[in-house]
């Protein structure tokens, strides 16, 4: 009995010492397995090349592979980068920095281990196909788009999907059809492609229109190409290899967001004075129908200073900034997610930097904080996350922009936060802020967590009072601010704690209170 707990209590020393020990070695492996990982995809992209010069299309497999090497390789440069962190010194250089080593070490462990497991599926018997098996594949695809076309409720019908697994041809497919069918009286077709030209484009859609333009400026055009649409009676407008958001507007298309916003703002914002920051506080509604009938109603009939001060508020968001019902209609949405593990998700998303969360940090932070209920293994809580991840994208809640990644509009991120810190108890700063006081000792007191992601801090307490605090997020590169050796004596619940990029000497003493800490970064 006696040996089997002296094996507990050790076998994690051991793999801790083996990691900081092995350090130089795992370093080299890793960099060897991204090398060959690295071969693979050149070798596997020469064939994806010569494929796309015979017009075929890529398998569905292979493309996402590629963009799991690209995911696997910025992990790698990322940590690769920190071993100079590692190599420096502590104990005015007599000693490696330990915890660095082995944080490092750790993650380049994991990284490695998931290179492997993505180098070995890089093995494909074919990587394209032929076009016209796209297109079958694919009919039900097109099937389903004219029928939403034909739907007079839609306006936006969007084609999403990884690159070459067909988008194009289907939407060719479409227009050939719609016109067969008589289904709109115009079919208009523009490239927007990677780096979108606006002048370009709106010259794709006139000539579909049969016009030319006189004014010069961009602005111009799209009031000129916005007033003949609306000429139309029933026009389809195909916009093709859209890469990243679009603002419709700038272009010269009617906004369906817009459009919503101005009915119910009324026609004061005509006013060539107002238009431009209607057209701004519309945008900060972040395209949600509920949020955006309750602002242009709460402003219709508002002079420009009262748009103006709206427009500012927005920016700012906070609850008591903002109309009561403005935050009603945010409210509702998040009070109609189904229960509390997406809940949970979408207020951790507000704890974070908003343009750019990364699903491996909200894997992490879920799994040591235990939201998950009946979960056994790491890969039940990766696919639980993803489906919840998901719901919250397809409630405009959240935004994907990459396999491993998304984004939270500045609005929603603003509301989360608040949310957060109302009802539990959470002190969380915008990234990029300035921290000049921490809160007072009763409201620490009762605590749950403390996000700091990014936010510019002159100095830390000496001692954290809160008993209740299960987290605490801190990014931080400042090589001056100094984690104080006591910072955690009152912490005892904490459960979760991440101070990534912060430079750490030494380890805090107060580490030993830390008794129920799952994950630590």
């Amino acid at each position: 009995m006696a040996s089997t707990v002296v094996e507990l209590l050790f076998d994690p020393i051991r793999r801790s010492v083996t990691r900081v020990v092995n350090y130089s070695r795992n370093v080299k492996s890793l960099e060897t397995h991204m090398e060959e990982l690295s071969d693979k995809k050149t070798r596997v992209q020469h064939s994806v090349e010569e494929a796309t010069n015979k017009r075929e299309e890529i398998e569905d497999d292979v493309v996402k592979w590629l963009a799991s090497v690209d995911v696997i390789t910025e992990e790698a440069d990322r940590v690769l980068k920190d071993k100079d962190k590692a190599k420096k010194r502590c104990f005015m250089g007599l000693f490696p920095n330990l915890m660095t080593r082995y944080r490092v070490s750790t993650e380049i462990k994991s990284i490695e281990e998931e290179a492997v497991k993505i180098s070995l599926r890089g093995k494909f018997d074919r990587v394209s196909f032929k076009d016209y098996e796209a297109f079958e594949s694919r009919r039900h695809v097109l099937d389903e788009i004219l029928e939403a076309l034909k739907d007079n409720d839609v306006n936006l019908v969007g084609v999403c999907g990884m690159a070459g697994v067909g988008k194009t041809t289907i939407v060719k497919k479409v227009a050939e059809q719609v016109k067969a069918n008589r289904i709109f009286d115009v079919v208009v077709l523009a490239v927007v492609s990677k780096t979108p030209d606006l002048r370009r484009i709106q010259g794709e859609i006139a000539d579909g229109l049969g016009f030319k333009f006189e004014a010069e400026t961009n602005r111009g055009r799209a009031e000129r190409l916005r007033e003949r649409l609306e000429r139309e009676t029933k026009v389809l407008v195909i916009l093709d290899d859209i890469w990243e958001m679009l603002e419709l507007d700038d272009v010269g298309i009617p906004s369906v967001a817009w459009n919503l916003f101005k009915n119910m703002a009324g026609d004061a914002i005509k006013n060539p004075d107002l238009q431009p920051v209607a057209v701004e506080v519309a945008k900060r509604c972040a395209g949600l129908p509920i949020l955006l009938v309750t602002v242009a109603s709460a402003l219709k009939g508002g002079d420009v200073s009262e748009w103006k001060d709206a427009l500012e508020r927005l920016k700012r968001f906070d609850k008591d900034d903002i109309d009561s019902r403005v935050y009603s209609a945010l409210d509702l949405s998040y009070t109609s997610l189904k229960g509390e593990e997406i809940k949970s998700v979408f207020l951790l998303c507000g704890q974070l930097r908003p343009h750019g969360i990364l699903i491996l940090d909200l894997l992490k932070y879920t799994v040591g904080l235990g939201l998950f209920k009946r979960i056994s293994t790491l890969e039940e809580a990766r696919h639980r996350l993803n489906k919840l991840v998901n719901d919250l994208i397809a409630s405009c809640l959240l935004e994907g922009v990459a396999d491993e990644m998304v984004t939270m509009h500045d609005v929603l991120h603003g509301f989360a936060a608040s949310v957060a810190s109302r009802y539990h108890h959470v002190f969380t700063s915008s990234s990029d802020t300035v921290l000049r006081e921490w809160p007072a000792k009763d409201m620490l007191e009762q605590c749950s967590a403390i996000s700091l992601p990014g936010c510019k801090i002159s100095g830390l307490p000496e001692v954290l009072n809160c008993p209740k605090m299960q987290s605490f997020i801190l990014y931080n590169v400042d090589p001056s601010l100094k984690i104080p050796d006591c910072l955690f004596k009152g912490t005892k619940t904490l459960q979760l704690m991440d101070m990534s990029d912060v430079q750490l000497p030494t380890l805090p003493s107060s580490l030993q209170f830390l008794e129920k800490l799952q994950h630590c970064v």
